[in-house]
């Protein structure tokens, strides 16, 4: 499988350097569980889980502390939002490494397709330990990995509808620009 970078990476990688947890929302199939592996593998050396794995998603449930004390370096978390006992237990982790001067940036990696936010007793207990990251499904530029940003260049071009759909093929640019598998 060719790997295509996403543009939301170095916002990931600096919410990593600098907040405990990192969280990436986004729809189904907008390629967080990729993106969330690539970095964990190529940048910052963390332990990956998923719970799409039953083992692991019956250990997080069982015991949501002794989960988050079985990783001694930083870890994705992939599907969180299938745990939800799990983030009063990333803020009590996350608070415990600050009591005890540990490293407290790039602690977590967390993924999940559920909008934290909406659930206000997940969100109370990371506010100020979390980035939230909305990763949504592959831009154009991003598939022909260039710069080109299709929404700045209807705004600076007169007779946007006309020249746009000359230049750059605005089938081509819906098609290829949503998610993935379009026929």
């Amino acid at each position: 499988m060719i790997y295509i970078q996403r543009n939301i990476t170095d916002v990931i990688l600096k919410g990593l350097s600098t907040m405990p947890a990192v969280f990436i929302n986004g729809p189904r199939q907008s390629g967080k569980s990729t993106l969330a592996k690539k970095i964990a593998d190529e940048t910052i050396n963390a332990d990956y889980v998923t719970f799409d794995d039953i083992s692991t998603l019956s250990f997080a449930k069982s015991n949501p502390g002794g989960f988050l004390k079985s990783f001694n370096k930083p870890v994705v978390i992939d599907e969180v939002q299938l745990v939800p006992e799990l983030f009063r237990h990333l803020k009590l982790h996350i608070d415990q490494s600050r009591f005890e001067d540990k490293k407290i940036t790039g602690l977590f990696l967390l993924t999940g397709s559920s909008n934290i936010l909406t659930l206000p007793e997940l969100s109370e207990a990371l506010v100020g330990r979390i980035q939230l990251s909305t990763l949504y499904p592959f831009s154009y530029c991003e598939i022909n990995q260039n710069n080109f940003n299709f929404i700045n260049s209807i705004f600076k071009t007169t007779n946007y509808f006309r020249k746009t759909y000359e230049e750059y093929n605005v089938a081509d640019i819906i098609c290829k620009a949503t998610f993935p598998q379009v026929s």
